[in-house]
């Protein structure tokens, strides 16, 4: 995450500056070896942090807190992002951060670990959401 320019350079409160104005971005060096930084056309909307995966074509994928995934092709140059799922519009009721499965990647699955908001003291589940890569990107 990083608040860029246009929101400012400093906040008063950290946690309403970045569900505010947080933004992430994707680094990666081109095959000349120059190193590129390109925001996610996504708002973050959270506090916590967001996983990166890439498939065995080196299409990206990042899980954004609440397991909001958005895409991008190796084949646009990483440019194509989308919403490829929004676990806030699909009811999962995730709560914050989530965490990615990175031994399941090889296998062309996304396996993505997160917790249901809770209800004051109560404890809430802790689950586990699959997706196939297969198919996502030819």
């Amino acid at each position: 995450m990083y608040r860029i320019g246009r929101f400012g350079q400093c906040v008063t409160n950290y946690e309403t500056g970045r569900i505010a104005n947080g933004r992430a971005f994707h680094l990666y060096r081109s095959s000349s070896g120059t190193w590129n930084k390109v925001e996610i056309p996504f708002a973050l909307d959270a506090v916590g942090r967001s996983q990166i995966a890439l498939d065995s074509h080196d299409n990206v994928y990042v899980v954004m807190p609440f397991v909001r995934i958005v895409t991008a092709s190796k084949a646009s140059g990483w440019t194509d992002w989308s919403m490829a799922f929004d676990g806030v519009s699909n009811g999962l009721n995730a709560f914050g951060e989530v965490t990615i499965d990175r031994a399941r990647i090889p296998s062309e699955i996304l396996s993505i670990l997160y917790q249901e908001e809770s209800l004051g003291m109560t404890p809430s589940a802790v689950r586990l959401i699959d997706f196939s890569l297969d198919g996502w990107y030819q």
